[in-house]
């Protein structure tokens, strides 16, 4: 199981109520595009993390965002320390699997988040997802659709992908789901409810979802904060001591190790 999770978290580094009848489409689009949020927040949560239908225990975890595109996300054992950290610069990402002593770098995270999640969708845009926003703030949807769930706003992406997004009445974000060209599920996000804090609507409870990988994930945030100054904590320097290894060699070493078991 141990070896799967570190399958599932490196997976994740690359993929709603109605709106009131007196909010148009138009102004519901309108008040998600221009929604503000501060430009560096530290969220504490627990994460619930279930893997080819196993599901695992809970472990508590914080994540550092500034806006547009660097993050840190680190995951913490109850007992024994981290588990993994997560880091992007802006440009690319590493993951350091602190058990295994292995540091993953991936430069370009382009590279990576096309196949896994949508080749529309960036750095920048997981930021804000992860913020509550919507991935961007100033691309027109190709077409907008009235739901059962609320008005849906689908971007066309490339190769025949796509992406769709739902808000919250507020213009906080309810969904955002990436489909391949077949149509199917690749990724999606949904936050099911936000609090506020220090005058902003935040996240409280997050699902993520990989359906090819059979990975689910809930996050509950028990606090977040507006960071007054940033934190140098983006760099990709590789750690002292740790074995540094590329995306390719990675998923080399799991399919290796999935063979064993």
């Amino acid at each position: 199981m141990k070896r799967y999770l570190i399958f599932w978290v490196l997976m994740m580094v690359m993929g709603c109520p109605k709106a009131p009848n007196n909010l148009s489409d138009q102004a519901l689009l309108e008040l998600g595009q221009s929604r503000e949020i501060p430009y560096a927040m530290r969220g504490k949560f627990s994460a619930k993390v279930t893997a080819k239908g196993d599901p695992m225990p809970g472990l508590p975890g914080a994540m550092i965002l500034h806006k547009p595109d660097r993050f840190r996300i680190a995951l913490n054992a109850p007992i024994g320390g981290p588990v993994f950290t997560l880091i992007s610069d802006g440009t690319g990402v590493g993951l350091v699997l602190h058990r295994e002593n292995v540091y993953i770098l991936v430069e370009h995270a382009a590279d990576l988040l096309g196949p896994l999640v949508n080749q529309g969708v960036g750095l920048e845009s997981l930021t804000a997802v992860l913020l509550g926003s919507m991935p961007w703030s100033d691309t027109a949807p190709s077409t907008i659709e009235e739901t059962e769930d609320g008005i849906r706003f689908v971007y066309n992406g490339p190769q025949g992908s796509s992406v769709n997004v739902l808000l919250h009445p507020g213009g906080e974000l309810a969904l955002l789901e990436t489909f391949d060209a077949e149509d199917a599920l690749v990724f999606s996000v949904a936050h099911r409810e936000y609090s506020k804090v220090e005058g902003f609507r935040m996240p409280k409870k997050t699902h993520i979802q990989m359906p090819a990988a059979d990975l689910s994930v809930q996050l509950k945030f028990t606090d977040w904060a507006e960071l007054a100054k940033i934190p140098d904590a983006f760099g990709l320097d590789a750690p002292s001591g740790v074995e540094v290894i590329g995306y390719e060699e990675a998923l080399e070493r799991l399919k290796k190790a999935a063979a064993t078991d």
